[in-house]
């Protein structure tokens, strides 16, 4: 019984092994396999002020980058990893601020209000898609990245 134990033990260590090192290799299938990216970054104003809390994202036929702007209304790119940038070439870019707000319902009663929430959106509806925003950003190689989108009526 104490021989079965110990083989049992020596078993699931061993496989614990294999998964962890599987787990920590330097670079796997999914990482390798990434193209080549390059540091992006910009500011989205609309009538002129900085918009804080949009979602900024460039497409292309291969991948989408992101990004969030903060309250200067700046944004840095994302693909894979936290401000990794984007890749080289045209992108059709999209950008999207949504609040949630809580309506009064005709069924909410002063001591039982509805905890629903409507989304708003914050912008005008044509820049929420890439195909009618008429916004493009072109990613080089070299040198920086940095767009500045005019939003407006």
């Amino acid at each position: 019984m104490q021989n079965t134990r110990h083989v049992w033990w020596c078993g699931l260590m061993m496989l614990g092994s294999v998964v962890f090192m599987g787990c920590s290799s330097n670079g796997d299938k999914w990482t390798k396999d990434r193209p080549k990216l390059f540091k992006s970054s910009g500011v989205v104003k609309y009538k002129s002020e900085p918009v804080e809390g949009a979602i900024v994202l460039y497409q292309s036929g291969e991948q989408t980058a992101r990004g969030l702007t903060d309250a200067a209304g700046r944004f840095v790119l994302t693909t894979f990893d936290e401000g990794d940038g984007a890749i080289a070439g045209t992108h059709k870019v999209s950008i999207r601020k949504t609040v949630y707000e809580k309506k009064p319902t005709k069924y909410d009663s002063p001591e039982e209000r509805s905890v629903a929430k409507f989304p708003k959106e914050m912008l005008p509806a044509k820049y929420a898609k890439a195909d009618s925003s008429g916004l493009t950003a072109e990613i080089k190689s070299g040198g920086k990245n940095q767009e500045t989108f005019e939003l407006d009526d």
